[in-house]
């Protein structure tokens, strides 16, 4: 299967990249048969980046979502602008375990 991969582990908290795109709140987006998969749901559950028409648009329909997500997206402030980034991240608790076992983040 298609999916994202880094050379190299990253440790949880690493920056991989800016994300760009419309940041739309969730009430915005046509999720009907569920949110698009060129739009990815930010850490706070009511802002989404949608992708759509951006060169990222590719990339983001292989991010691991839902139980073994590995990354999350969060606002951060780039020399005063709001910005969208991939943060990678490590599943703790008990699906960690199973989590080990499909690879690294």
């Amino acid at each position: 299967p298609g999916g994202v991969f880094t050379p190299v582990s990253l440790d949880d908290g690493a920056f991989i990249t800016e994300i760009p795109g419309f940041l739309i709140h969730t009430d915005e987006i046509k999720a009907d048969s569920g949110i698009p998969y060129s739009s990815i749901l930010l850490t706070d559950d009511t802002l989404i980046i949608d992708t759509s028409g951006t060169p990222f648009q590719q990339l983001s329909t292989h991010f691991r979502r839902s139980f073994h997500f590995n990354c999350i997206a969060k606002l951060i402030r780039i020399k005063g602008d709001l910005r969208v980034a991939l943060f990678a991240t490590r599943l703790q608790g008990p699906l960690s375990e199973e989590k080990t076992k499909r690879g690294d983040a």
